[in-house]
């Protein structure tokens, strides 16, 4: 059963319309058993209210901005309604018959606001399998929290790690650009539950496209920032989207282990942007995190490039600065500080879809003993269902690149329905017998 709204006849002349003028892409609009300790959610799909139809908003230099414009006012709608959709022609080779979108969907911020995200979504060309097109939803590593950084407003979609091969291999992709990046708000930079939010509803959104049949059978992956942002949806899926039947999640070279990964960042001034990155986004998501609790004078006279800059820019401004003329002393000790971390860390509860960690041993950014240390603890105090694969060349990057066969491979069996290893094979054994807390 899907959870899309019923095709409204105004809605195909929108689209007719639309796809006579697009170009640059060839545009075809189509006519297990997994881990669990309880019964898992239905496969199908609860109905939709009803609510206005799909607004379809042509593609122009001028409209690019106005596509993550949330309508005034916001009406509330279920989380995952899908508002707007614009055709994306990327520039890079895909398969033949690519569907391409931007989407504007609802999503719940953590304080229970109906708010909007934006992503993209692409669909293989030809007759979807019966049941629609089996989903990958996408979760990307850090960008910035600046609106401009939101990589669906660029036409390069390499940024989802292997997109051709998840094309080829008959899946439709769905990619969030995370609350408040590309649409309006604050991104809520590792915040754990409002990038779960989005991933889970942008796979939502993707299954009510008019035209495209998706099915509600997904895989979440994830890489880096993404990689918490799936773990997290894991956890949080049955609870919070229970009409997504979420059958396994790949968390590649992910972000763990936060409280000890935060703390880190003081050990080099190359990584100051990360900091600055978390106190700006987390000062205007949590109440009791004042900006001025976190960060130096020194630093808050340079705030500004936190949002006229991506990542990279906002790390070189900071570069410049020692992490002890950034960071406020004392955040250790800070309790409002500490219980934040603590609720940004995956992995403290139990997840329904069995996890592929992938990690790369000569990953500078987050250290390879972290996602060993964090395997063996879900393994042993969850039982979760998780395979830990170690590239020994592999870097933060060069892991997802040197792990695509493996990843399709893995993905590929979950959409089969094969069932998952049934213990935490190739999880090394904790050291001593003592479960690590990471």
């Amino acid at each position: 059963m899907s959870r899309r709204r019923p095709f409204h006849p105004a809605l195909l002349v929108a689209l007719v319309l639309v796809l006579a003028g697009a170009t640059g892409v060839a545009l075809a609009i189509a006519t297990g058993s997994h881990h669990s300790r309880q019964p898992g959610p239905p496969s199908i799909t609860a109905p939709v209210p009803p609510h206005p139809p799909v607004e379809v908003m042509p593609w122009s230099w001028t409209q690019e901005l106005a596509f993550y414009q949330p309508p005034a006012p916001l009406v509330d709608e279920p989380p995952g309604t899908l508002v707007r959709i614009q055709h994306l022609a990327p520039d890079v080779a895909l398969p033949p018959g690519t569907i391409a979108w931007r989407i504007l969907y609802h999503s719940l911020s953590i304080h229970g606001h109906d708010i909007v995200d934006s992503g993209i979504v692409l669909a293989p060309g030809g007759r979807p399998p019966p049941g629609g097109w089996p989903l990958v939803t996408f979760a990307h590593a850090t960008v910035g929290i600046a609106d401009f950084c939101a990589p669906s407003r660029y036409s390069d979609i390499d940024w989802i790690s292997d997109v051709h091969g998840f094309l080829a291999a008959g899946y439709a992709v769905a990619a969030t650009d995370y609350q408040g990046l590309g649409a309006p708000g604050v991104h809520p930079y590792l915040v754990g539950t409002s990038e779960a939010r989005s991933v889970l509803d942008a796979a939502r959104a993707a299954r009510e496209i008019p035209g495209l049949d998706i099915s509600n059978r997904v895989v979440a992956v994830g890489f880096s920032q993404g990689g918490q942002a799936v773990l997290f949806a894991g956890q949080q899926a049955a609870s919070y989207a229970p009409d997504i039947d979420l059958l396994g999640v790949v968390a590649m070279s992910p972000g763990i282990a936060i409280p000890r990964i935060i703390a880190s960042l003081d050990t080099s001034a190359d990584l100051n942007g990360f900091f600055v990155t978390v106190a700006y986004a987390w000062s205007h998501t949590y109440s009791n995190l004042p900006i001025t609790s976190l960060l130096t004078p020194e630093a808050l006279a340079k705030i500004g490039v936190v949002q006229s800059q991506c990542e990279d820019g906002i790390g070189t401004a900071y570069s410049t600065l020692q992490p002890d003329q950034v960071e406020q002393p004392g955040l250790s000790t800070d309790a409002a500080w500490q219980e934040h971390l603590e609720q940004n860390d995956p992995g403290h509860s139990p997840t329904y879809a069995p996890i592929l960690i992938v990690q790369g041993e000569e990953d500078l950014l987050i250290p390879y003993r972290l996602d060993e240390q964090f395997a063996q603890m879900v393994c042993a105090r969850q039982h979760d269902r998780v395979t830990f694969d170690l590239y020994p060349t592999g870097g933060h990057y060069t892991a997802t690149v040197q792990s695509r066969s493996a990843v399709l491979k893995w993905v590929a069996a979950r959409f089969a329905s094969e069932p998952a290893p049934s213990t935490c094979r190739g999880v090394p054994a904790p050291r001593d017998g003592v479960v690590p807390d990471v």
